[in-house]
């Protein structure tokens, strides 16, 4: 049996006022346009809902008892229909920490001051994480080796090198006596970026020290604590602003693999607009 949603409406709010008129004026129709559609409701229950008296309007023990559900359940169906669309405009990113905070948060107020209809969050996680439907993650981006990756899929590739603290120089002869700052990654996946694939054992006379994570590198190297190799991405705001800058070492070559940034997305689910949008800024951005 179809009962229609606008006559329970009207009748949830005429046994909430006891009048026709206040039902009609909250929803902006007639008093008899209520009375139509409680009329039409009746007749489809085979149950009188109202006692009509000249002035005001009753409820009956039927209407008593459909009066006792009809609040709760529209106040259920307009949070479900709230919360869907919200979700439509609800765009969450799954990126690594390093990324999302030397790389995105500095800029992504550029994007959402084009898009505020857009309601953005971001997740961080070391993890190469299995996207599935109910895990509501719309684009991840992650760091790794770009070897075997759809050029689709490609975000930018990003080079290791030497990076140091304006006070450093910028060529050196040796490694002798320098901390060597690099980062051993959490996630045990990606490729090793280490000072030993750059340097012989017995020629890198530097002390290496290691971090879980890329910023913390660069804020070591930021602190004038050695050498850092680290992303070129990942430092190019402080490389502009002139607080670190490349390091040559004489004979020493860089040797890390064919790393880089790409997108990862749902299983089985075609991108949205929204993430449409926001890789096609982020690339450009990136630039």
């Amino acid at each position: 049996m179809y009962y229609s949603l606008n006559a329970i409406r009207a009748f949830d709010l005429a046994a909430k006022h006891k009048s026709f008129k206040q039902a009609a004026d909250q929803l902006n129709v007639t008093p008899t346009a209520i009375s139509h559609q409680i009329r039409r409701l009746e007749e489809i229950l085979g149950s009188s809902l109202f006692k009509r008296k000249i002035r005001a309007v009753e409820l009956t023990d039927a209407g008593k008892k459909l009066a006792s559900v009809t609040t709760s359940s529209l106040n259920e169906l307009d949070d479900v229909l709230d919360e869907i669309r919200l979700n439509q405009q609800k765009l969450t990113i799954s990126t690594t920490s390093s990324f999302a905070s030397l790389c995105l948060i500095p800029i992504v107020n550029l994007f959402l001051d084009n898009h505020p209809e857009i309601d953005l969050s971001l997740r961080t996680t070391e993890d190469l994480e299995r996207m599935k439907k109910d895990d509501n993650i719309d684009l991840a981006i992650r760091f790794g080796d770009l070897t075997g990756v759809e050029q689709q899929h490609i975000l930018l590739s990003d080079p290791v090198d030497i990076y140091a603290a304006s006070s450093f120089p910028a060529e050196l002869a040796n490694l002798a006596g320098q901390n060597l700052l690099e980062t051993q990654w959490k996630n045990t996946g990606l490729p090793t970026v280490s000072w030993r694939d750059w340097v012989n054992e017995t020629d890198q006379k530097g002390v290496i020290r290691q971090f879980e994570q890329e910023h913390q590198v660069i804020h070591a190297a930021l602190a004038g604590q050695g050498l850092a190799l680290v992303s070129s991405l990942l430092v190019r705001n402080f490389v502009r602003e002139g607080w670190l800058k490349p390091v040559t070492v004489k004979d020493i070559q860089p040797q890390s693999p064919s790393l880089g940034y790409y997108l990862v997305y749902p299983q089985n689910i075609q991108p949205n607009g929204r993430v449409e949008h926001f890789v096609r800024w982020l690339t450009a951005a990136l630039v």
